[in-house]
């Protein structure tokens, strides 16, 4: 300035500890602490400098502290969420990678730099242009994924008959073990990729050991025909219980009306593939809860694979080593010690790189991708496609309840998908 004139001083922000003033007010709050108000720590819900300003004064204080990024929240306020309701079509959540994508595009392409709070409509926006692309080619990819762990799922009867001599708890324990060797390439070998929170660790291992377990026990106590037709009803569970564990779900009634042709299906492939002579009548047998408990873990397990944090499917390699590693216990335990040829560790192999290990890969990124209500009437393919191969390994022609059962199935299916486009 000219001598004359005024003198200006500029007292800059971004010279400020962590490049805001709002370090100043940080710190003087803190410095008011008691000690045991300071032992407690300190939350700041902020993502912006207000966070940097908390973090960087307990430090010096310190003091713990914990960032909680204002975004997120677990409970609506009661005033704003009625607002939400009356005026709000649609919530659309991003992730943190998805934050970071929006950051770098507003830098790279508008040379702003914008904190993560502020770039949630961007990164929505983009969210939406993303699936806007794949909305046609979502369902035809989760529907194949679905039919290629159902075809693998399909042969386990077949290599169940070929292992008939292998106790039930070491056949999987021993084929849940090989298919978690599947999860290492998924993984790019690197077991951080299993990491997951112990929530999600314990609802995979304990649903992929919980449904094998209660099967098990079921055919055990119960006759096998009827135990493995309750068992079917968890493609039906998936379908009945969707809105009740996914939001944004509806259930129509042709959604119902398709699943029980599908079971229906299921059943006349099941009732036909029985030994001669089983009956249907024996009155009740304590097994059936065993099979239906098995049946709604898996239909639980299908659905809730959604509402979990997002895990990669190589993580369900964690999930079948954990089970694997139970169910050898319940053979140790439960189950008399045998010693194996080659040919049948060969087929344990077979076993485990197939349905029980591969198909649970593909089951869970179908799961991710698709609808659940389609992907569970597509299910009731299993023991239809199960009793088509023991036919064809044994030179046994297709019989009229066979024909019947696959019309049955596949117009479910068909009829399920039309329901699912319309909503």
């Amino acid at each position: 300035m000219m001598d004359s004139g005024p003198r200006v001083f500029f007292k800059c922000e971004n010279f400020q500890r962590v490049g805001a003033f709002k370090f100043r007010g940080a710190f003087n709050a803190l410095s008011t602490f008691t000690s045991a108000q300071r032992r407690a720590g300190v939350v700041a819900f902020s993502s912006g400098n207000h966070a940097q300003a908390v973090a960087l004064s307990a430090r010096l204080l310190g003091m713990p502290a914990t960032i909680a990024d204002g975004a997120q929240t677990q409970q609506l306020g009661d005033i704003t969420f009625a607002i939400i309701q009356r005026d709000v079509d649609d919530i659309v959540t991003v992730t943190d990678a998805e934050l970071v994508d929006a950051m770098g595009f507003l830098a790279a392409r508008m040379k702003i730099l914008v904190e993560p709070t502020g770039c949630l409509g961007v990164a929505a926006a983009r969210r939406a242009a993303v699936a806007a692309r794949a909305r046609y080619a979502a369902p035809m990819t989760s529907d194949l994924l679905a039919l290629a762990a159902i075809v693998l799922w399909g042969s386990l009867a077949t290599l169940g008959v070929a292992l008939a001599g292998v106790p039930p708890f070491l056949l999987t324990g021993s084929g849940l073990l090989v298919g978690s060797l599947l999860a290492w390439p998924l993984a790019r070998f690197d077991l951080r990729r299993w990491r997951v929170p112990a929530g999600t660790l314990a609802v995979g291992a304990g649903s992929l050991f919980g449904f094998h377990f209660l099967l098990f026990m079921a055919l055990r106590s119960a006759p096998a025909v009827q135990a493995n037709l309750i068992n079917y009803l968890w493609p039906l569970g998936m379908v009945v219980l969707a809105p009740l564990l996914l939001p944004g779900m509806r259930l129509r009634a042709g959604h119902v009306a398709a699943a029980l042709l599908g079971f229906t299906g299921a059943a006349i492939a099941i009732l036909g593939r029985a030994p001669t002579g089983a009956s249907l009548h024996g009155g009740w047998h304590g097994g059936y809860l065993f099979a239906f408990g098995s049946a709604l873990i898996w239909a639980c397990y299908s659905l809730l694979t959604r509402r979990l944090p997002p895990f990669p499917t190589a993580a369900v390699g964690g999930f079948a080593a954990i089970a694997g590693l139970l169910a050898l216990l319940c053979h140790v335990l439960l189950e008399p010690s045998v010693s194996l040829a080659w040919s049948q560790w060969a087929l344990i192999a077979l076993l485990g790189l197939g349905p029980l290990g591969g198909a649970f890969f593909l089951w869970d990124a179908a799961l991710k991708r698709g609808d659940p209500r389609r992907i569970g009437l597509l299910a009731f393919l299993t023991p239809l496609l199960s009793t088509v191969l023991l036919m064809a390994v044994n030179h046994q022609r297709p019989s009229a309840s066979i024909a019947l059962a696959t019309a049955m199935i596949v117009g479910a299916a068909f009829w399920g998908s039309r329901v699912g486009a319309r909503g």
